[in-house]
């Protein structure tokens, strides 16, 4: 199981690089279920305007905040360092559950 982090800003809309084979590979290997994606809006973006993939998650730091909003970069800092860990412990239990069921057959 693997993390998608994407940085979300203007430029990350702008390249064609980044939606053509970065997006398009992300969301196959969501569908699959190969991938958590855990988006972190860096600049004030709506999501679900510009990319319904990315808009059905909830992004870092929190509450549809991006990052340059918060007056105090630590505390957004902060909210994507938990958001992080708790998907990093998500995919651990997914892997850890995929084994057992392997290890069982």
């Amino acid at each position: 199981m693997s993390i998608f982090v994407p940085l979300v800003s203007h430029d990350f809309f702008a390249s064609k690089y980044i939606q053509k084979i970065e997006m398009s590979v992300a969301k196959e290997r969501h569908k699959n279920g190969d991938i958590h994606v855990v988006p972190i809006l860096l600049e004030e973006v709506n999501l679900r305007d510009k990319c319904d993939f990315l808009g059905q998650f909830n992004p870092l730091p929190a509450w549809g905040r991006c990052w340059r909003s918060y007056n105090c970069y630590g505390d957004a800092n902060h909210l994507i360092d938990d958001g992080l860990w708790a998907a990093v412990e998500k995919a651990l239990a997914q892997m850890k559950k995929t084994t057992k069921l392997f290890a069982m057959s």
